[in-house]
């Protein structure tokens, strides 16, 4: 007897047979020359699924993994494009440049490199990780690293005051050190060719050297009797944040030169944990939403209530990047966004999501459900399927996924069993 594997993952995610055909007709293209690369079919390809497909949509590296597997079955291997002579003469120059000391980094030189590809009339045929790559192996062949810089003594002296002074805990945090050290560096023409990790990396390097310990090390009895001060203080509401008490606990604990410096997420730390045994529960406030973003979610929400996005969660990543857009300071996680968008989804009339099941709708299950029991469909997604197609073509629950529709045929097929357990 053969085994019949049950389907990995969701069922609404595999991919049916009007979706696979989609995918071959845009890899035939491809290997046709219709479009120049792999990229330029991603779009319409996505937009051929999504007039095919009843469950949500594809995303872009779905539809790139399926169109790269097929064009390579097709034979065709998919390349970067080869770089031309005119092309390579004009990345040795601005190696050259980059190694005579023109450009401090590699990525200084590729926007000049990319406006003289335009100016000179070539076509703009590569990414900026391939200019990178090519720009950084023609500088190595030419005898110089750029990857790495040197810090001069002028440079080595002010990431040496910014240490010190995080040693001695007048910053929170290193991030807040590396800022002002990035200014002071900036102030004298120096900042550009540094990273943030580069910067922290030697602001922690002198801060140990100034006597950060390397690692924690243990609470001595005076400074638990000072935290214990002032998470009692904290859990009986004389401070209305945390951070408030954290910054008063940190002063006291650093006005002592006979205890070691403690930093402020250190000293958060222990105090909080201390307050939360003593009854402290921390108030995470959200500040209400704007107009704009308002506007925003209530725009999706009625796309959902309507039907046009489904599910909900489809509507989360453009709702996001519209939302970052506005450059508000406080920013909405993934799970913030996707309950107002449910909710204000129900108050424009989205139907609850334990829905009731119609009469026709409840027929059509019945019936595949004893088709799948005579044997007429060799898995339960395949039942399924042919159930949502039948749906379609009735004009029936546009939004039910083939998991729901899957666990309603499994309610009304108790006696079914797969192949492989008979």
């Amino acid at each position: 007897m053969v085994k019949v594997s049950k389907p990995r993952g969701r069922l609404d995610r595999l991919w049916t047979p009007a979706e696979l055909d989609v995918i071959e007709r845009f890899a035939q293209a491809i290997v046709g020359g219709e479009y120049p690369t792999l990229k330029a079919a991603i779009g319409p390809c996505q937009a051929a699924l999504a007039r095919v497909r009843l469950n949500g949509n594809r995303t872009a590296l779905a539809v790139a993994v399926q169109l790269d597997a097929r064009v390579l079955a097709l034979g065709r291997q998919l390349r970067l494009p080869a770089w031309t002579p005119e092309e390579d003469r004009l990345a040795r120059d601005f190696a050259r440049a980059v190694v005579a000391g023109r450009y401090r980094r590699v990525s200084q030189a590729i926007p000049d490199f990319q406006r003289e590809l335009a100016r000179t009339g070539l076509p703009a045929r590569h990414t900026t990780t391939s200019i990178s790559t090519r720009l950084y192996r023609l500088t190595h062949a030419l005898g110089r690293r750029v990857c790495q810089q040197r810090w001069n003594e002028a440079e080595v002296g002010i990431a040496r005051q910014f240490g010190q002074a995080f040693a001695q805990g007048k910053y929170r945090h290193s991030g807040a050190a590396v800022a002002d050290c990035r200014r002071a560096l900036a102030a004298v023409g120096r900042a550009a060719g540094y990273s943030h990790t580069s910067i922290r990396n030697r602001i922690l390097r002198h801060a140990h050297q100034a006597g950060l310990p390397l690692w924690a090390k243990a609470w001595k009895p005076k400074e638990t009797r000072i935290l214990t001060r002032y998470a009692q203080a904290l859990a009986r509401g004389e401070y209305s944040t945390a951070r408030q008490a954290s910054d008063a606990c940190q002063q006291e604990l650093g006005a002592s030169s006979q205890l070691p410096g403690r930093t402020f997420p250190a000293v958060r730390f222990q105090l909080m944990s201390r307050a939360r045994a003593d009854g402290w529960h921390r108030e995470i406030r959200r500040p209400r939403l704007t107009a704009d973003e308002r506007r925003i979610i209530d725009r999706y929400a009625r796309r959902i209530a309507a039907g046009r996005i489904t599910p909900a969660t489809a509507a989360l990543r453009p709702c996001r990047r519209e939302l970052a857009r506005l450059r508000l300071p406080a920013s909405r996680t993934a799970c913030t966004v996707v309950r107002l968008l449910r909710a204000r989804a129900h108050a424009f009339g989205l139907p609850p999501v334990r829905r009731l099941w119609s009469d026709p709708e409840l027929l059509l299950v019945q019936r595949h459900a004893r088709a799948l029991g005579a044997g007429e469909y060799p898995t339960i997604a395949a039942a399924a399927r042919a159930c949502q197609t039948a749906m379609t073509r009735a004009g029936l629950a546009q939004s039910l996924s083939l998991r729901k529709l899957a666990d309603k045929i499994r309610q009304h097929a108790p006696g079914w069993r797969p192949r492989s357990v008979r």
